[in-house]
């Protein structure tokens, strides 16, 4: 490959993938020397599995490759399919190990070859090449958010990134005074120094109270206090302090659920700092902290309406800004629990019988909203959890809070979530029980084991209180989770039942789209994950909720690897940002007019671009490898 014009055209064909279109053009001229193309006919072996160290290391230039392992049965079973762009094996090269799997041309395939001691060689001069050959899976999410980013946004956001430490967003020394000050003290220091917040700190720089100007009207002005009252009286104590290590998603948390403008920061519990949610949120329309405010103070349903519109808006601006899916669900989920409990507050006076004494209820969220993984697209799964006291009539009781479940359930589909079309909603007189019924009931599903027992029991495992006395819902988790510790016939069908959802991957490793050419990315894409993480958190007697904590919290339980179960959770992530993304098409089309498929959820694939399309399948073999895990312990 001496000729120019032959070492231009490789050039260009590489700059086509990644990570060579990252790499510089001398650097990538070298490499591209190194390479030689070799044909293969179709069912010709490429390379065969075990017969030593790889001496080269293949990229796929045109046609497909198929990696073979051998079945239970012995015989060779497709693993996998590489496209035109994929290196292998990268991992054998790498470590200096046989290959597991035989590699062989699914039709007629040209591919560069590069001797695999030149390839490593190459690395050591090429950081971009080695950091996506040791981090892949994560690489290539990477390069996918960084084009969604420029996607929403034809401008890059110059906000700290939300995954950067606290310590980044600190833009001055903190204001403070100390725990004796009055209040004309830290009012004359707030007014010079002009901030909206002083801290009041003990000796050991430790704070112990906050005053905010949101404060002084409330707390100081309309009670007519003497400005010689002790600030300490009226500041917030105690403080929610973070570490400066902490990133700032976790400031942007703490505001989000609290309400709070000011987060301190410290560093071995002194003060260094103070990050305002100006500072943070300064994006396109609202601001986590603004729309969290608006629903706090909204005075009916209309308003909370609007609310509801502003929270799909502002989780465009949050996937402009970069924030990661987990994070983005967790806001979402958080926001909309607010919602539901403004909405809750605001319906109470006409129900007297939530306020009536001798009745304690709350509200419950199933399914997505109880595991904090709402999208913008999604319906109720609600119900209703009560206790009297004696001398009650259960049944009039229930009689009494259906209406109120119904009002809810009617102003929620008004605020933009539909009413589920399987009614697990809190007006549904089966979903409205006492903690015995609920126990009862999951009692009589876990003793059943029928597949529909099985599901049943799947969707209501997720659940956690929105309003109401909380220790009701913990009455009956802890009934309900020794009966499934104790039931090794109800886990092994769990087990089944997952086994059953099978990733959509071809024998050949591409994407089984359904006849209309379109896939479910919930059903076919999440739910392998979130059904996967629930059943290892049940089996270990992991009370978390979030696939992602679930899966961590197992991950020592069960002696797995961390890059195991990390890459588990990047792949169940990159699923829901696209679920978001298609998700955010959809409400594009709905406004402008445009047919849209009922189905939320359910995307073409024949959209999804090329980068999307390989991670997604490397997503599909993430989720078989964790179903594999489980069917290999439990079933």
């Amino acid at each position: 490959m001496a000729s120019p014009t032959i070492l231009s055209s490789v050039v260009n064909e590489l700059r086509a993938f990644a990570p060579f279109s990252e790499i510089p053009a001398h650097l990538l001229t070298e490499f591209a020397a190194c390479l030689r193309v070799r044909y293969f006919a179709a069912g010709e072996i490429v390379l065969p599995m075990g017969e030593g160290v790889p001496s080269v290391l293949y990229i796929v230039k045109s046609g497909h490759v198929v990696g073979e392992r051998p079945g239970i049965s012995g015989a060779a079973v497709p693993a996998l399919e590489l496209s035109p762009g994929e290196m292998f094996p990268i991992g054998a090269v790498l470590t200096e190990r046989p290959t597991h799997s035989t590699f062989r041309a699914h039709r007629d395939t040209l591919v560069f070859e590069v001797p695999s001691a030149q390839f490593r060689a190459q690395l050591v001069r090429l950081p971009a090449l080695q950091d996506f050959c040791e981090r892949r899976l994560f690489n290539l999410l990477e390069r996918s958010r960084a084009s969604l980013r420029a996607a929403y946004s034809a401008e890059r956001l110059s906000e700290h990134p939300f995954s950067r430490p606290l310590r980044s967003a600190i833009t001055r020394p903190p204001v403070t005074c100390t725990a004796a000050a009055t209040l004309a003290e830290v009012l004359a220091t707030m007014h010079r120094e002009k901030v909206g917040a002083v801290i009041l700190v003990n000796a050991q720089n430790c704070a112990e109270g906050i005053l905010t100007e949101r404060d002084v009207i409330g707390r100081v002005v309309l009670p007519g206090l003497p400005l010689t009252t002790p600030a300490m009286h009226v500041a917030t104590a105690p403080v929610r302090t973070l570490d400066e290590t902490q990133p700032i998603s976790a400031a942007a948390l703490l505001m989000v659920t609290h309400s709070f403008r000011h987060v301190v920061v410290t560093q071995n519990d002194a003060v260094v700092g103070v990050v305002s949610e100006r500072s943070l949120f300064a994006l396109q329309r609202q601001s986590l902290a603004s729309v969290s405010d608006a629903i706090q103070s909204a005075a009916d349903v209309p308003a909370l309406a609007r609310c509801g519109a502003d929270i799909r808006d502002l989780s465009r601006a949050l996937v402009a800004q970069g924030v990661a899916a987990g994070l983005l669900t967790q806001f979402i989920s958080q926001l909309n629990d607010q919602l539901t409990q403004r909405l809750i507050t605001l319906l109470m006076p006409s129900h007297p019988v939530t306020s009536r004494a001798g009745i304690r209820w709350c509200w419950l969220a199933f399914g997505s909203e109880g595991r904090h993984e709402q999208t913008i697209s999604t319906d109720q799964d609600n119900g209703l959890i009560f206790l009297t006291d004696a001398g009650e009539n259960e049944s009039a009781v229930r009689d009494a809070l259906l209406p109120f479940a119904r009002a809810v359930n009617e102003a929620l589909a008004t605020c933009g979530f539909p009413l589920c079309k399987g009614n697990i909603m809190a007006s549904n007189p089966t979903l409205c029980l006492t903690v015995q019924g609920w126990v009862d009931k999951f009692q009589s599903w876990i003793a059943s084991g029928d597949p529909k027992a099985v599901l049943n029991a799947n969707i209501f495992f997720d659940m956690r209180t929105l309003a109401g006395v909380g220790d009701l819902v913990a009455q009956v988790q802890h009934a309900v989770y020794p009966m499934v510790a104790q039931s090794a016939r109800f886990r092994k069908q769990m087990a089944e039942q997952i086994a059953q959802l099978e990733p959509p991957l071809t024998w050949l490793g591409r994407i089984d789209a359904s006849d209309a050419g379109t896939l479910d990315l919930k059903r076919m894409g999440a739910m392998p994950f979130t059904d996967a993480a629930r059943f290892l958190a049940l089996a270990h007697g992991v009370t978390a909720t979030r696939t992602r904590d679930r899966l961590l919290a197992v991950r020592e339980q069960m002696n797995l690897s961390q890059a195991e179960v990390l890459g588990w959770i990047e792949a169940f992530e990159f699923v829901q940002m696209l679920r978001l993304r298609h998700q955010h098409e959809r409400l594009a089309a709905m406004e402008a007019g445009r047919p849209v498929s009922e189905n939320a959820n359910e995307v073409a694939v024949n959209t999804l671009s090329p980068l999307d399309d390989r991670i997604l399948r490397e997503a599909f073999r993430q989720a078989r490898k964790l179903q594999q895990r489980i069917a290999l312990d439990y079933r």
